[in-house]
């Protein structure tokens, strides 16, 4: 790969910033929970060059990709209104297979499991395993089709929060075998926030 490509090669998606907010405040805000946070790029009009309402992420390793990808959404709590972020892969194009290494790579398995661009034949021989065979590929044009279809209107009450304002504290969902481990890690965040004041 070339290092334009490596280095961009664990980029996210995240939409439904608010248009007020700048890259410098979701960066903050993003490091609070992923830490390894290497470039935030807002999305612009072309034409007016007003904000879409959209981050590009370049994230620095795989262990803060996955950690991102798999928290899908994430509530932003402002003043005024509560806010549903969008968190999913940014497929990138001219990539090269990751199993081959020879072949263009167009295709992004969006499963947790996976997360590895392919070409077709590397695809269909890794994807031949039947805990494997419900993951659909995508490529830059049909990303926007699978995660409409994935999307969860239903807010639950263990979702992930992260407010915005004087106070910046994250809730992650939690799992049934660490809740002593999320307890202490929401009073580390308010203990950082109290520093900070």
């Amino acid at each position: 790969m070339a290092r334009s490509a490596f280095y961009n090669r664990y980029t996210i998606y995240v939409g439904g910033i608010p248009r007020v907010i700048t890259a410098m405040e979701v960066a903050q805000l993003f490091k609070l929970v992923i830490d390894d946070i290497n470039e935030v790029i807002l999305e612009a009009e072309p034409d007016t060059n007003y904000p879409r309402g959209a981050v590009r992420m370049i994230l620095g390793s795989r262990t803060a990709y996955v950690r991102a990808i798999s928290m899908r959404h994430l509530t932003l709590f402002t003043f005024k209104e509560r806010k549903m972020l969008e968190i999913r892969p940014y497929v990138l194009e001219g990539m090269r297979c990751e199993i081959c290494e020879q072949a263009s790579g167009p295709y992004l398995c969006p499963e947790i499991s996976c997360l590895f661009y392919y070409c077709v034949d590397c695809f269909i021989m890794t994807h031949g395993e039947d805990d494997m065979k419900n993951h659909v590929p995508v490529s830059s044009k049909t990303i926007r089709l699978l995660w409409r279809k994935r999307q969860n209107p239903v807010l639950h009450h263990d979702g992930n929060f992260m407010p915005l304002g004087y106070c910046y504290y994250f809730r992650q969902q939690i799992l049934p075998s660490e809740p002593y481990r999320q307890l202490s890690l929401y009073k580390e965040l308010r203990k950082h926030h109290s520093a900070l004041l």
